[in-house]
């Protein structure tokens, strides 16, 4: 690991970063979803919001509290996408709330950013049982909606 790295870690109180191993998308199969935005489709941002808020098209949402949407910029040049809400997310409803949310502020500040400068949501709206990392199936239920709110984003 270089230098570089190592002192972006220790300003923002990291020791190490980990990645999860996980399946690839293409080892699930799974029908298309009839709520998530059909190809070819274009729903704005409140019907975006609301499909996402009433779907009921994987196991999550028997656990939820409720769907947390994106917040930020919707024009933002930044779009910051996390695995799934917490339980703070979810009850509140809005992503990176809890201590995930006091670490990306720092790491937003730490390049001269704010919340206001950036579009944050994650690749799943629903909160996993015991914040445990979303499946390949729940991330692909999920995957139309995310790529229809980058698509209105539109970050660099």
């Amino acid at each position: 690991m270089d230098s570089r790295r190592l002192t972006y870690l220790k300003a923002l109180e990291i020791d190490v970063w980990e990645r999860r191993g996980l399946a690839p998308f293409a080892e699930v199969a799974t029908p298309a979803p009839e709520q998530a935005p059909a190809a070819g489709s274009q729903p704005d941002w409140a019907e975006l919001e609301s499909a996402v808020k009433n779907c009921t098209l994987c196991p999550l949402h028997k656990t939820r509290t409720q769907g947390v949407f994106g917040v930020g910029n919707r024009s933002a040049q930044w779009m910051v996408i996390g695995e799934a809400p917490g339980a703070d997310e979810d009850r509140l409803g809005r992503p990176f709330v809890g201590r995930s949310g006091q670490l990306l502020d720092r790491m937003l500040a730490a390049i001269g950013m704010t919340e206001a400068d950036a579009h944050i949501t994650n690749v799943v709206y629903w909160r996993p049982p015991g914040n445990r990392t979303p499946t390949p199936l729940e991330a692909q239920v999920c995957r139309p909606f995310l790529e229809r709110q980058v698509e209105l984003v539109a970050p660099e």
